[in-house]
């Protein structure tokens, strides 16, 4: 589940998978017929987070966290097979997750979020 430290609300009601290594990160949602959890990809260190949905079957919404895991921003609705994703500038983590599960309302920039 995803959690807003900052106002104490739930932003999403979901199991999250940990997304901690390169071999984890690389294969990501590729391929997956599935997508029922959404998918945390952590970076120990700052990387350029450019991301693509070739061999992703699914509508998904990406959210980006900073170093200090604090919303930055949400896209939505990215389609299956676009070609890249752009990352904003502070983005140090990311979260993909099934289209509309994100609780919008529920976070403002800069929250701290938790994954519990």
């Amino acid at each position: 589940m995803i959690y807003n430290k900052t106002n104490h609300k739930l932003v999403a009601a979901i199991k999250v998978e940990l997304l901690d290594t390169e071999k984890k990160r690389k294969q990501g949602l590729m391929f997956k017929r599935r997508f029922n959890k959404a998918l945390f990809f952590y970076y120990d260190k700052k990387e350029y987070l450019l991301i693509h949905m070739f061999f992703v079957f699914h509508k998904i919404d990406i959210v980006y966290l900073d170093k200090d895991l604090r919303f930055i921003k949400i896209k939505k609705n990215i389609l299956p097979f676009t070609p890249l994703i752009f990352p904003p500038k502070l983005a140090r983590h990311f979260i993909e997750l099934p289209s509309g599960i994100w609780g919008e309302k529920l976070t403002n920039q800069r929250d701290y979020i938790q994954i519990i």
